[in-house]
């Protein structure tokens, strides 16, 4: 699994934060050079932190808890000359009359937030002057309710000094697309397949994986999975974790989620002994073997970490796949500590330089949700609730839900 990749972004997202030296920009709000006229447009509001999104517009999904998830992220930036704390973020729908459908605070505000610079674990959520960071955002709606066009924001701020500007300001909006997600079947076949590190409300090594390449943000795994199967005798592996034989779904069949044609191939990358991640592995060898498959619309389904050689990826760039065509076998190359099948949809070839985009499995059951996470991974046996458990049908497998594919 890639928990991991988090912390080594937090050394490339740090040399962000030294961006101070234009901290002083609004020290007092302008002053008008003459009185309104009846014909003005409302007067705007110079605010102490900038608020914009990330991607600009936000796609919807409909997840196993039978909710339309909206995740994104916003971009925020202490344009003061004082350390700035964010209070309260209350999330407005205009089509609703400004309704507020979602408001974050306290533990659950620290827990989405990002400040450049810090440790993603640091309790100090103090936006210093000048620095910026992430606001990661999941709202949601009752599948089959109808989504706004746009949402707005009430932030509530304090500052260590005064700053002449108001400390309860509105911000946005977020545009909302009306597009449907892309609708695929599954990447494997078999029961007890663990969506691992899923979106969406917990910030996971995929959701929280948004870095510079190329002076440019992307976030390529908002809603990327780790796929790992819970054994029959109920924990992660059977034996010694340092051995690949430990992993009785190694080797399993990966499926081609859609008809395509294959883009990108990698075939020569070895494999990794589980139990520990890999190190001074270059970035562009995190995905170890993969293959890339364009499946149209701007849509490319991408699968790391197979097995190494002609027995692991078993296509070439150039071939024409269907849907549910065995494409490679599950492995354990690159930034991996365990075997696994790293799963997303992108809307370019390259992960590293492309962006995330939302998509829902065909058929499937779930058994339910994995309550004892971290401990599993650690070798503990599976603890799971019956929460979303059931038929599903075009829905996006939630972060720790135990799924079930025909």
């Amino acid at each position: 699994m890639e928990r991991k990749s988090w912390q080594w972004l937090v050394v490339v997202v740090t040399l962000i934060s030294m961006v101070g030296a234009s901290a002083a920009l609004a020290q007092k709000a302008p002053v008008p050079d003459r009185a309104p006229s009846p014909s003005d447009p409302p007067p705007g509001q110079v605010t102490p932190l900038a608020v914009d999104t990330f991607g600009g517009r936000v796609e919807p999904v409909v997840g196993t808890d039978d909710r339309a998830h909206l995740a994104y992220e916003l971009r925020l930036t202490n344009i003061t000359a004082a350390n700035l704390r964010v209070e309260r973020v209350r999330v407005l729908d205009p089509s609703r009359g400004g309704r507020v459908v979602d408001e974050l605070i306290g533990d659950e505000l620290a827990s989405r937030l990002i400040v450049f610079g810090n440790p993603p674990s640091a309790t100090d959520k103090l936006f210093r002057p000048g620095v910026g960071g992430l606001l990661f955002m999941d709202v949601t709606y009752r599948s089959g309710a109808r989504l706004p066009d746009q949402l707005e924001y009430r932030f509530n701020v304090s500052t260590s000094k005064p700053t002449g500007l108001e400390d309860s300001f509105r911000a946005g909006p977020t545009r909302v697309s009306q597009a449907d997600p892309a609708q695929i079947g599954a990447p494997l076949f078999g029961k007890r397949w663990l969506t691992g590190e899923g979106c969406c409300e917990t910030i996971t090594s995929h959701r929280g994986a948004i870095f510079p390449i190329d002076g440019t943000f992307h976030a390529p795994e908002r809603f990327a999975i780790d796929w790992v199967q819970v054994g029959k005798n109920g924990r992660l592996y059977d034996g010694p974790k340092d051995e690949l034989s430990s992993y009785p779904y190694y080797g399993a069949k990966i499926r081609s989620v859609a008809a395509g044609r294959v883009v990108g191939t990698r075939d020569t990358e070895p494999e990794q002994t589980p139990g520990q991640f890999p190190n001074g592995l270059a970035l562009n060898d995190f995905g170890g073997n993969y293959v890339v498959v364009d499946i149209g619309e701007g849509r490319y389904a991408y699968y790391a970490h197979l097995q190494k050689g002609a027995k692991g990826v078993l296509v070439e760039p150039g071939d024409q796949v269907r849907k549910g065509e065995v494409i490679g076998k599950l492995g354990n190359t690159g930034n991996t500590d365990a075997p696994h099948l790293h799963f997303m949809i992108i809307d370019g070839k390259s992960p590293l330089v492309s962006d995330a985009l939302p998509f829902e499995i065909d058929r499937f059951r779930t058994r339910g949700t994995l309550t004892n996470y971290d401990a599993f991974l650690g070798g503990a046996r599976e603890e799971i609730s019956p929460e979303q458990s059931g038929a599903q049908r075009d829905r996006l497998p939630l972060h720790r839900i135990v799924n079930e594919f025909r």
